[in-house]
């Protein structure tokens, strides 16, 4: 298969895995305390918390729900700070955070239309 024919239907494939997410529930993973004697682990916590923000603001179901999430995530983060800096923890959804807050926050909108400002103020 030539590159061409893989770029052709990219937007389509995208637009089929993310409809693929409608209606699914929100899986939130579990925070491991006191993990191998470094603090918290809460990588696959906070991986599910952004990626079920991602589907909701970008399928606008659950965003009160994801908006609720985000904002317990940040103010666990605020809460046990040595988290923030646990190599397998926020390390890895920091990226995927700061895109939430490209995409859908409110001063985006104007370059993203109806998809920002999903993520609300208290967020």
């Amino acid at each position: 298969m030539k590159a061409t024919q893989i770029l052709a239907n990219f937007e389509d494939r995208c637009r089929v895995r993310i409809e693929g997410q409608r209606g699914k529930p929100f899986g939130k993973r579990e925070i491991q305390w006191d993990w191998n004697e470094r603090g918290n682990f809460t990588g696959k916590y906070a991986h599910s918390v952004n990626m079920y923000a991602m589907q909701a603001f970008h399928l606008d179901e659950g965003v009160e729900e994801a908006n609720a999430a985000l904002c317990e995530l940040f103010g666990h983060y605020l809460e046990h700070e040595t988290d923030l800096y646990e190599a397998h923890s926020f390390h890895w959804s920091g990226a995927l955070s700061a895109r939430l807050w490209s995409f859908f926050s409110l001063r985006y909108t104007a370059r993203y239309g109806r998809q920002a400002g999903k993520l609300n103020v208290a967020t």
